[in-house]
């Protein structure tokens, strides 16, 4: 069953509230865009999620945000960025499990007051502050190459996913140094998040 519309909008406000703070010279980020094919697409140029199924027909084309106001201005085409090659890897992870990680180390960071990137390898997940492990998660499943994130966006990300009572989903993985694609089981429910290049 797709993602309600106040529950996809409810958690696209994160994101277009972080679009304003690194793209203040592009309001039309704080919108969603009402897409004309009936999905709901939103991005802060650092991460992206998409719904398929979600709106009403009077809506298609609008940028609206999440407290309703439209947009009078045009939504960048990222539909583009979307891959459309096979993966290097294919994932499926528990959603609970991917969400206890990015919690867990996420506010492990915060205490250090840092922004939290963390770091994949193997099945290990961690945090890293000036050369030391300050936490580390095992996951059920290896990945084959060694990337990096931002923990936030990962557990807002996974916050979407279990809002929409997804209780797994599919991480596309395209190498180190492209974005990771995570869908639900029907692929109504997309994300994708930027990786931060340090391998």
């Amino acid at each position: 069953m797709p993602i309600s519309y106040e529950v996809f909008m409810r958690h696209a406000e994160k994101v277009t509230k972080n679009a304003t703070k690194i793209n203040p010279t592009r309001p039309v980020l704080a919108g969603v865009f009402h897409h004309e094919d009936g999905s709901l697409v939103v991005t802060d140029s650092h991460r992206l999620y998409k719904a398929f199924g979600t709106h009403h027909n009077k809506d298609l084309g609008s940028v609206i945000t999440p407290k309703g106001k439209v947009i009078q201005d045009r939504y960048p085409q990222v539909d583009r960025l979307m891959p459309f090659i096979d993966p290097q890897q294919e994932i499926v992870f528990e959603v609970n499990e991917l969400l206890q990680a990015a919690d867990i180390l996420y506010h492990t960071g915060m205490v250090a007051r840092e922004k939290v990137d963390i770091d994949f390898k193997d099945k290990t997940v961690a945090f890293i502050f000036a050369g030391v492990m300050m936490g580390s998660y095992t996951l059920s499943k290896p990945f084959k190459e060694p990337f990096s994130l931002n923990a936030l966006y990962l557990l807002e990300t996974m916050k979407l996913f279990k809002a929409a009572k997804c209780e797994t989903v599919k991480v596309n993985f395209y190498g180190r140094n492209r974005p990771l694609l995570i869908e639900d089981e029907t692929g109504d429910l997309k994300a994708l998040i930027l990786p931060i290049r340090r391998y």
